[in-house]
């Protein structure tokens, strides 16, 4: 392995160090934040303190963390969220084009199945078949909706998150018009 593999950070491990953003904990305060469904393990592992019930209460928890940043730090840190932004657009193009094509392919099979499935009850007429392709259907949609299911939750996750560091950096945006105000009224004096 390469020394430059070896010692490259990830963007998460740069927020923890650089910025104190863990995004674990950063991501389970939003849902909690934003009502989002959270595991049991995720709400007991947030403090009392961290249970914002309101955008207000965050923004300040986020301004007490950062006010005491210097303007180079806060724009590098919203840099940082701006990256991390674009780097969620091409998963999302991704699942954009990805979920279309598998549900045309699942349901043009499904309708090509009803069709066979009514051939033959068609030609039988046995009540154990009318049964057996009713379970069959039932089936069918079963693994349909599962596979809906399954193609939509990431687009929710990508969401959520593409939310979080949109408004984390418009608040750290904030921070920024507020200490640059600042300079300006105290160079005017």
């Amino acid at each position: 392995m390469s020394k430059q593999k070896e010692y490259r950070k990830t963007l998460n491990e740069i927020g923890k160090t650089e910025f104190k953003f863990d995004f674990c904990q950063e991501k389970t305060i939003y849902k909690y934040l934003c009502h989002f469904h959270m595991k049991n393990r995720e709400l007991r592992s947030l403090k009392e303190e961290l249970r914002f019930s309101s955008y207000k209460s965050w923004k300040q928890y986020i301004y007490k963390k950062y006010e005491n940043y210097s303007k180079d730090k806060l724009i590098e840190f919203s840099r940082h969220l701006n990256q991390r932004i674009r780097n969620i657009k091409p998963n999302r193009e991704y699942w954009n084009l990805f979920i279309p094509v598998l549900l045309a392919f699942s349901l043009t099979e499904c309708v090509k199945f009803l069709f066979e499935a009514e051939e033959m009850v068609l030609k039988s007429s046995a009540t154990e078949i009318t049964v057996l392709l009713l379970i069959v259907v039932m089936a069918i949609l079963a693994v349909l909706l599962f596979e809906i299911w399954q193609t939509i939750t990431p687009i929710w996750k990508i969401n959520m998150e593409e939310n979080l560091f949109t408004d984390y950096k418009e608040i750290i945006d904030g921070i920024l018009i507020e200490k640059n105000t600042i300079d300006d009224v105290v160079k005017n004096r």
